[in-house]
């Protein structure tokens, strides 16, 4: 999403773990939450369109997500500052496509995609070639990590990550801390550092 706008973030509410991201939102910036209705995410966009709300958030699953870009495909309306999805609609591959002009999708991830021109990616592609699954990407370098945190300070834990800072080409953490996240946008090529 865009930062340099201001405004009420309008909030798909949804259920399950991703549901959380409503509550995150509204300790950052003005929301208005509308509850998702089974099935479709339509009458939601129309609420929030009606609402001029500056952005739009789902909280709420990749299938929510998924109904909220087709809603807001079919009803042309793209927010200025654009939409946000919860990590999980990258994991699932959840793709933009067809939303406002250009501007897709945001969230947040903790790692490259798999197809991007990053040193950890292009590792990962050699490694593993024809893997293009950010699931794979996250356990290739979850992997990593765990032996890299067992040959430093022997069975993984978080106690044992904790006091220590991980790096490689494909993470970051200050201890249990991703310190790496980064705000990304979908796009032809999947999910790409926004500008």
């Amino acid at each position: 999403m865009q930062r340099s706008i201001t405004g009420t973030v309008g909030i798909v509410q949804g259920t399950g773990p991703d549901s959380a991201l409503a509550l995150g939102l509204a300790a950052e910036v003005p929301t208005t939450t509308v509850a998702a209705s089974s099935g479709t995410c339509v009458p939601a966009v129309s609420t929030l369109e009606q609402e001029q709300v500056v952005a739009v958030a789902v909280a709420g699953s990749p299938d929510l997500a998924e109904s909220c870009l087709a809603a807001l495909a079919a009803t042309a309306w793209t927010p200025p500052g654009g939409i946000l999805v919860p990590p999980s609609a990258a994991y699932a591959g959840v793709a933009s496509a067809g939303v406002g002009t250009g501007s897709g999708a945001y969230t947040v991830l903790g790692m490259p995609w798999p197809e991007s021109s990053s040193p950890g990616a292009a590792r990962f592609r050699a490694d593993l070639p024809g893997i293009t699954s950010y699931r794979a990407l996250v356990t290739y370098a979850a992997i990593e990590l765990a032996v890299e945190v067992a040959r430093t300070a022997g069975p993984v834990s978080p106690r044992a990550m904790a006091g220590h800072t991980w790096r490689s080409d494909l993470y970051d953490f200050a201890g249990t801390t991703n310190a790496d996240v980064q705000v990304v946008q979908d796009s032809a090529g999947g999910w790409v550092n926004a500008p």
